[in-house]
């Protein structure tokens, strides 16, 4: 089965992304006392394995084939997570993507427990800054699926 074919239910999403959330907190020295201290790409990296074992039947390296990137920005103020293609072109041909990145906002989830009221997050309500974190990066994680299979993605489509 290829990634663009996983399908899950509403449930199965929920109860996947709080396993996730659950073995996050376990393993990253990020968490502490349930709430998120710091963030660095380590913790990244590590949510990419982990919704690779939950989501993605562990088929990531095979299917993507290519480093994913990940950075931490203090100057990103619009979006919480952004995905950067870097394009090249080889022989004469189109532009093909050379590398990938997933940049995430740094102060949007430490300062997280700042925001009053309803948060929501990718349109989803958000309790905790790691449940926003998990949202951000199932995102991002389809663009890059997205780049990877058809060489374009948007928010917009």
């Amino acid at each position: 089965m290829r990634l663009t074919e996983i399908h899950y239910t509403d449930e199965d999403i929920v109860q996947k992304r709080g396993s996730v959330a659950q073995r996050f907190c376990q393993s990253s020295p990020s968490m502490q006392g349930g709430r998120m201290a710091e963030l660095s790409t380590d913790d990244l990296e590590l949510l990419l394995a982990l919704y690779d074992e939950e989501f993605l039947h562990n088929r990531w390296k095979q299917e993507i084939g290519r480093e994913l990137k990940f950075s931490l920005s203090t100057r990103m103020s619009k979006s919480a997570g952004k995905t950067v293609a870097k394009k090249r072109r080889v022989g004469g041909g189109p532009p093909v993507i050379v590398d990938l990145e997933i940049r995430i906002a740094l102060n949007f989830f430490l300062r997280f427990h700042e925001i009053a009221g309803t948060k929501l997050v990718c349109g989803l309500e958000a309790p905790n800054a790691l449940w926003a974190l998990l949202l951000v990066m199932e995102h991002e994680l389809c663009h890059v699926i997205e780049l990877t299979y058809f060489q374009n993605s948007s928010c917009k489509q």
